[in-house]
């Protein structure tokens, strides 16, 4: 392939693309994309000096802005310069437009701010302001009105003592109902909930939802922090009567967590709610209903049992109609009580919600046996079904969910399940047509068993609801290979699965944690595919509440068990990685400074066990290279002391950028000598003059090989292995590869870094042939064998099935390589934030095509390339407003012409260089 490659690259031309050039003004420039915080007209949030960002949109070639004017006021009208009430920012020769930080009057709680941003064109002109956007303020860490309360003990209803089955008794496994009637004596103007829940809850106004999160609150740690939520609800409301419903179920708060079978991991029963609502009217006169007042009251509700993992039970009998309605008799329902207040601390939402993003319906469904259907929704999913159906009152309807049928094809499997039931009944009232979405569960899953169904269920009896953390997609990448496509699109659909508040490992087994060895590897991949930013920065304070005294962090967050829980090479070293991660994407510094402490105290925590500078003395327990092909060991063959000091000489490198990003040079300096002193260490003990990697790896069972993949694959992209030695190491690496039939033998660590690695020391042929490998361990193997979404293992239709998941993203790590290799879209060295662009495309014999668009926090960057009939190459290359760039393209001699806006550079390893400003682009590679 290399020769291929190479072959084909004798001329260049530069055609002009789409744009004008920059001596050519036309159109002005606007601001568009207005964020604060990091989300677009966020409701309620709890940051006393916030965060705006916007993105130049400008068609003219060298696009860019010269200086910007923020204004924040209490109105739309205000917007002004000189008549903006809160924050006139004067005009600011910048051309920042990426978290510029909120300097205005203090805010006040409960607020909406409006606001719009000026900004100035590369010819000094104002352009239009951007349409005025707002953001809400929430209780700023004021105090509540509210109390805590629950539902009481109270005898079973009337329909459950006529022989329904109530399953888990009230007050530990049946959800209550809680309802609350009030009257306004006008038309409220504004009005807002304020609620969270220890548990989770679902809340009514007027029968009417009042938003469309599911799952509330966000997953935290509920012993340190607990979010509550803001709905604008003035719509929902009428003068007089009114009702407020809240339904509260088990959620993470007190369902089984991880690997035990023990609930309430967060603190003690019973699940609990806490809420405000603040009405408004015209006059200026406020209300507030509030929990905590004697006119609450409770009932059981008609689940009887919901839990993460094993499902839910639901018994329409059960209903009572309009219970969250205005008029409903309410005199068989029984009161509340109070219930302390937990010791953590209150936040408001800072990610978007969970929520449904789509609906499937079955691609095929059959009679598995009589009684028993299969439906087949064509895609691996996390979310739940629902269901129709009509049927005599009583019937009860279970659904299974699976994500595979067993090796007859014709029947599901919850094997690799493991203690997870994953099952949903339902009975039937009788009343016509009947529907049903479980409230507090969720499953991973591709099938779904049917069984008790009166009758012979058509296509339309199931629906396959798609949910998960509604974070924007911000990537699209396509090839002229099918298969790659494919495996794109299978690492989308297992990252949607897996943000559910947290990165969980997998959403369908008794598990679906915070793993941060998966989510360290996989975080460049998952940048591209959505807007990460917010959700990282709410994931990383998950992580600091999981550090302990000592400094070492947790291997995964929320950390609910005292096992496996602290310092796994690979896994805790995500509480520096990330952090570096989301600034190196998104360029900002604030989620730098938000963690410094806590990365400071992580690496001293190594520090101090390690004075010779290999990471080897430790009790924590070693996950390895975990999941490696052709290993009979999760953890693999790659010696773990090696892999334990490869990572904290990375630490120490990230550490090195951080601190200079953070102006705390003194720190810069201390730990680039961290670095190069566990790099000595590590040359003089893992490092052999041959270009081999490695160390012997004993066990109780065995002692191998010292020289693996994986070690030399960390060596070589942490910077460990000698200058002079570079090359040799990588050729020892391409030779292992040929050894193994162009396989890997990498697990999670070492496959994350296998083909960055090697497209970096000059063997993009290499990394060609794994990525289009077909057989067995390859990325395209499972795609091949009709996986949707990631397998955790290699070997995942024929390893072991009790710990098989089949949409775990730690393998889609492969997409950063798709990203930025193959389609070529990174930054320039030294760069963040994508405000210097690098577009360096990769293309082999077997690809005419790839497509990839990142929608980056400045603007859409585009790199495309494609194969003509006579063998040229064009490229298509678009660089969004306010950036520059540089384009990349292999060729042996400079280019035989230019165009506006492209300055030819000179030749770099084989490739014509081009500087390149903002505008649309057109190269043509030519033989």
């Amino acid at each position: 392939l290399r020769g291929i490659m190479t072959g084909l690259v004798v001329s260049l031309a530069i055609l002009l693309g789409a744009g004008t050039s920059s001596r050519e003004p036309q159109s002005p420039a606007r601001a568009a994309a207005l964020r604060v915080e990091l989300l677009a007209t966020p409701l309620g949030i709890d940051v006393a000096r916030p965060r705006f960002s916007w993105q130049m949109v400008d068609g003219r070639r060298g696009a860019r802005q010269t200086a910007y004017r923020l204004l924040v006021a209490s109105a739309p009208s205000l917007l002004r310069p000189g008549r903006a009430d809160i924050w006139d920012s004067g005009i600011v020769a910048a051309d920042s437009a990426v978290d510029v930080t909120y300097a205005g009057l203090p805010l006040e709680a409960r607020h909406r701010y409006y606001w719009t941003v000026c900004i100035q064109d590369a010819y000094g002109r104002q352009a239009p302001c951007a349409a005025p956007s707002w953001w809400e303020t929430g209780l700023l860490g004021g105090p509540w009105r509210a109390t805590w309360i629950a539902s009481s003990p109270a005898p079973l209803d009337t329909i459950a003592r006529e022989g329904a089955d109530t399953g888990a008794s009230h007050g530990d496994g049946r959800p209550p109902l809680l309802r609350r009637s009030f009257a306004l004596s006008g038309t409220p103007v504004r009005a807002r909930v304020y609620a969270t829940a220890l548990g989770s809850y679902r809340l009514s106004v007027n029968g009417v939802p009042a938003g469309p999160g599911v799952f509330l609150p966000d997953w935290t740690d509920y012993r340190a922090r607990l979010t509550y939520q803001t709905y604008d609800v003035t719509r929902l409301l009428r003068p007089g009567r009114n009702a407020l419903g809240v339904v509260l179920g088990a959620g993470w708060y007190a369902s089984r967590m991880g690997f035990s079978s023990r609930r309430y991991a967060y603190g003690p029963p019973p699940v609990r709610l806490l809420l405000e609502l603040h009405v408004t009217y015209a006059d200026g006169r406020e209300e507030v209903v509030a929990s905590g007042d004697t006119s609450w009251r409770a009932a059981p509700s008609p689940i009887r049992v919901s839990e993460i993992y094993d499902g839910e039970s639901y018994d329409a009998r059960l209903e009572q109609p309009g219970w969250d309605r205005p008029g409903f008799d309410a005199r068989g329902w029984h009161g509340v009580i109070a219930e302390p207040s937990p010791p953590a601390m209150l936040q408001s939402q800072a990610i978007p919600l969970i929520e449904r993003t789509a609906e499937l319906h079955p691609v095929n469904h059959w009679s598995a046996a009589p009684g028993t259907y299969v439906f087949d929704l064509g895609q691996n999913i996390a979310g739940w079904a629902r269901l129709a159906v009509r049927g005599p009152r009583g019937t009860r309807v279970r659904l299974r969910f699976a994500e595979i049928l067993d090796p007859d094809g014709r029947n599901i499997t919850q094997v690799n399940l493991r203690s997870a039931k994953a099952t949903d009944t339902y009975v039937l009232s009788g009343r016509g047509t009947e529907t049903f979405e479980p409230h507090f569960t969720y499953h991973g899953f591709r099938y779904v068993e049917v069984t008790g169904f009166p009758g012979v269920p058509g296509p339309d009896a199931v629906t396959g609801i798609v949910a998960h953390t509604a974070l924007p997609e911000t990537g699209e990448l396509r090839t002229s290979d099918p298969s790659l496509n494919r495996l794109w699109e299978n690492i989308l659909w297992t990252q949607r699965a897996n943000l559910y508040s947290v990165p969980t490992d997998c959403p369908q087994r008794d598990e679906r944690m915070g793993w941060m060895g998966d989510a360290q590897v996989f975080w460049r991949t998952a940048s591209y595919n959505m807007d990460m930013a917010a959700f990282g920065e709410k994931w990383l304070a998950d992580v600091r509440d999981g550090q302990t005294a000592a400094g070492c962090f947790p291997n995964f967050a929320p950390n609910f068990l005292g096992v496996l829980s602290c310092g796994a090479p690979g896994w805790a070293d995500a509480g520096v990685i990330i952090p570096w991660t989301l600034w190196r994407h998104y360029g900002d510094t604030r989620v730098l400074a938000e963690q410094w402490d806590a990365m400071e105290r992580y690496l001293a925590f190594i520090r101090d066990s390690n004075p010779d500078f290999l990471w080897t003395h430790r009790k924590q327990v070693q996950f390895g290279d975990w999941l490696p092909a052709g290993s009979t060991k999760s953890w693999g063959e790659t010696n773990t002391d090696l892999i334990s000091s490869a990572f904290w000489a990375y630490d120490a490198s990230l550490m090195a950028q951080m601190a200079r990003a953070l102006g705390k040079d003194s720190a810069a300096a201390a730990y680039g000598r961290l670095f190069e002193r566990v790099r000595a260490a590590f040359d003089s003990a893992y490092v052999l003059p041959d270009g081999r990697v490695g160390a012997p790896f004993v066990n109780p069972d065995s002692v191998r090989t010292d020289y693996t993949q994986t070690a030399a694959v960390l060596a070589l992209r942490f910077g460990l292995v000698p200058d002079s030695l570079r090359g040799l190491a990588a050729q020892r690496l391409v030779d292992d590869l040929s050894a193994h039939g162009w396989h890997l033998t990498t697990g999670f660590l070492g496959s994350t870094y296998v083909l960055p690695v090697l497209s970096e020391t000059g063997h993009d042929d290499v990394a060609f042939r794994l990525l289009l490998q077909e057989s067995y361990p390859s990325w395209l193997y499972e795609v091949k064998q009709g996986a949707t979404t990631m397998w955790e293992r290699w070997n995942g239709d024929h390893g072991d099935p009790g710990m098989n998941s089949y949409s775990h993203y730690a393998f889609g790590a492969v997409g950063e390589w798709l990203y930025a290799y193959l389609a070529g879209i990174a930054e320039e060295p030294g760069s963040v934030g994508f405000s210097q662009i690098a577009i360096r495309p990769r293309w082999a014999a077997p690809l005419d095509s790839v497509r990839a668009v990142y929608r980056s926090v400045r603007g859409d960057i585009g790199s495309a390339w494609r194969r003509r009939p006579d063998g040229s190459i064009v490229v298509d290359v678009t660089i969004p407003a306010n950036t520059t760039g540089r384009v990349y393209l292999p060729a042996d001699r400079s280019p035989a012409a230019g165009a506006p806006g492209a300055r030819f550079e000179g030749m770099r390893d084989g490739r014509a260089v081009f500087a390149v400003e903002a505008g649309t682009y057109r190269f043509v590679v030519s033989k």
